[in-house]
This record gives structure tokens, sequence and C-alpha cells, in this order.
């Protein structure tokens, strides 16, 4: 996450060195023993600009703008002056709303990136616990996401998918870390954002130097959000039917699956991005179906093919099924095929050779076709 202040009426870019900056989750540190040209005055109202993600990136930025994101702002904490210096600390709220006090025994003034980290996540789990959160103060445009006339205090970002009802799950990381994070969709991308922390005010650090070598506060910030973006998959149902059941064996049907997607910067060339096959197996006539979750992405095209339909039991109708595109859930992509059994299809095959005891107990050869025919004594 990057923060940027502002002084009216020009923008000042801060280089994050007052930060404590963790892949989304950040908040503006106070300032301690700091020497500055304007003292801190805690009653004047400040301001936030949301900005989900950094604007330079372009292809990102212009993806998110179809995520329809809007930000839920969560008071934290209540900023009180310290006395005889020029900073302040933080007074963690309590109300019938929602309860952070408890936070205030996490908070020191030394925290480290883990530590702020660590305090979001805490401060989002109670946020997030039940459904009396404390009321947000909502940006629903993310085009114009600036919230004013805040009180001076340490804020809870949320960022989430507009009219999403369940937005937050948990994840967990390559080292078993779980993790609180709210989502968001595009067209073709899921995008997953940890919980932010903002201080207001906050100060810009001098160039080569430390915050404490800053010189004034800042009332107005933005913020930029770092999301993760994962692909965002749909879901397609292969459907079977058998119309005749005339064999003593299972029947088994091999589909082939292969989906493409166009590449992103161009449209001519095409890129597979999932190929597989999957069997479906009868043992009467009717009808049965395979579902593929969480394996094709959303906007890519899907050819089903039958590959294999054994001996006897052929397609209803040689044409295949058109390609489908994979939408978005809840909505599912089909492709549907009908076989029926051909007792005049008797040509080409395997044969597997055994014996068994006749009537008189005697050993006799039969022969088992792939077609699940069989022929006593080695005659068809």
């Amino acid at each position: 996450m990057k923060i940027r202040w502002k002084n009216r009426p020009g923008r000042i870019f801060c280089s994050l060195l007052t930060l404590a900056l963790v892949a989304g989750t950040a908040a503006a540190v106070p300032v301690l023993n700091g020497t500055a040209a304007e003292f801190i005055d805690l009653a004047q109202p400040c301001s936030v600009r949301i900005e989900p993600v950094d604007p330079q990136k372009t292809e990102f930025s212009e993806d998110l703008k179809n995520a329809d994101i809007v930000y839920d702002i969560y008071m934290i904490a209540e900023a009180e002056e310290v006395p005889g210096y020029d900073t302040y600390t933080y007074k963690f709220v309590s109300s019938e709303f929602g309860d952070y006090a408890e936070l205030q025994n996490l908070y020191h003034e030394d925290f480290d990136e883990e530590a702020w980290e660590r305090l979001a996540q805490e401060a989002a789990t109670l946020t997030l616990k039940d459904s009396t959160a404390p009321p947000p103060v909502i940006a629903e445009d993310v085009t114009n996401s600036e919230i004013m006339n805040l009180p001076c205090g340490l804020y809870l970002i949320i960022a989430r998918g507009r009219n999403i009802e369940d937005y937050y799950e948990k994840v967990t990381d390559e080292e078993g870390n779980v993790s609180l994070v709210s989502v968001a969709y595009s067209d073709e991308h899921l995008y997953r954002f940890k919980p932010t922390l903002v201080s207001l005010p906050g100060k810009m650090p001098v160039p080569g130097g430390s915050t404490s070598d800053a010189d004034s506060w800042h009332y107005d910030l933005t913020v930029t959000l770092k999301p993760e973006q994962a692909p965002r998959y749909g879901q397609l149902r292969i459907v079977k039917t058998l119309l005749s059941y005339e064999t003593r064996d299972p029947a088994t049907f091999v589909f082939e699956i292969t989906a493409t997607l166009p590449d992103r910067r161009d449209s001519t060339v095409v890129h597979t991005v999932y190929s597989d096959v999957v069997t479906l197996t009868f043992t009467e006539p009717g009808e049965q179906f395979v579902l593929l979750e969480k394996k094709l992405p959303v906007g890519a095209t899907v050819v089903v093919k039958e590959v294999y339909s054994g001996a006897v039991y052929t397609p209803v109708t040689t044409v295949e099924p058109d390609p489908v595109i994979i939408p978005a859930l809840p909505d599912v992509a089909e492709v549907r095929f009908t076989n029926d059994y051909n007792e005049d299809n008797r040509s080409g095959g395997s044969i597997t050779n055994h014996f068994v005891y006749d009537e008189e107990n005697t050993w006799v050869p039969e022969q088992i076709y792939d077609d699940s025919r069989v022929s006593e004594g080695g005659q068809r």
C-alpha cells in the first residue's frame, strides 16, 4: 500500500517512511518528538482519498473499474494529544456498535510492519464478527472516493465489491498463516484486499531523514491499496444421456475438454488455459453429468469432444456441441451428449480370452469382445 499526503492546493507524495507497509495493510504512524513548523491541531477535520491500485498499473487499474468497489471506513481509535510534544496517541473506541478497547493492549509506539498487520487483522475480525459492526462511512464511487470531514484518529478501511453478501473470507498462505481478506470481482478476475489501517493526520519524512525531521502535519491523505489478483473461475456441466443399455458390463464414455483465452495484448494469439479428460460410466440407461469447478477461467472458450464411447454405444447425432463461454457464477455453462445402443456396430475392437466351467464341470473357452458380447467355445 502507498499513502500520499496533499497540502492545499497541491499534493505531496510520501515515500512511506512514516508507514507500516505490509502488502495492502498499512497505517500512518504518529511522529514522536517531532519539531514541526506547524503544531498539531487535532480539532482540524481530515480527509482520505482511496485508490484501489496504483493508477500507473494501467491494465490492472482498468480491470478494477469493472469490479464495482466500495469502501467501508471504520473509526478504530480517537487521536489524543501527548502534552508537551508535537504528536498524538490513540484511545481505542468502544460503543454499542463495536468494542475496539481490547486493541489498546496490542498497540505500542514502536510498532513494526508485522505488528501493524496484526492490529489491522484484529480490528477487521472485531468489525466483521457479527451484524453489529459500527456503521461505516461508505464511498460508493470508486472514481471519486474521497472521504471528507473525518475526525483525527485511526481508521480501518475495508474495500469490497458492491452487493456481495459474503464479501470476506479467510485465506492461508504457503507458510500456513491465516488472514482475513475482503473480495471484489471484475468480469474475469477475483481481487482480495487485506484490511488497511490509516492514521489521520500524518507527516511526510524529509528525504534522507526520518519522520522526526518532517516539517508539518498533513490532514488530507491519499491511500493506494495493493490487492491480490487471481483468475475468476466458473463452472461447466457435461451432461450425458444413454437412451438404452444392452450390455452386461459398464459402459464408459470419455470426454476431452480444452479451454482457451485470447492474449490480452494480441487478440489474434490464443492460449490454452486448461486441457483434460473426464469419464462417465453407466450401468443402466438414463442421464448423468460431471461438474467442473474452480478449473475454467471466466470468459474462456471451451470445446468438449466425446473421444470414446465403446463399440456399441454411438452418438445419436454426429454434430458435436458448439463451443461454450464460461460465465460468472452462479450461471453454469453446459454441453450435452446423447448415445444409444447400436447392435449393427460390430467392427473392430479387442477380444479377451478366458475359460469357464460348463454344466458338466469341464473347462470351456470363452471370448469377450470390447462391446461386451460373449462367445462360447471360441464362436461368435
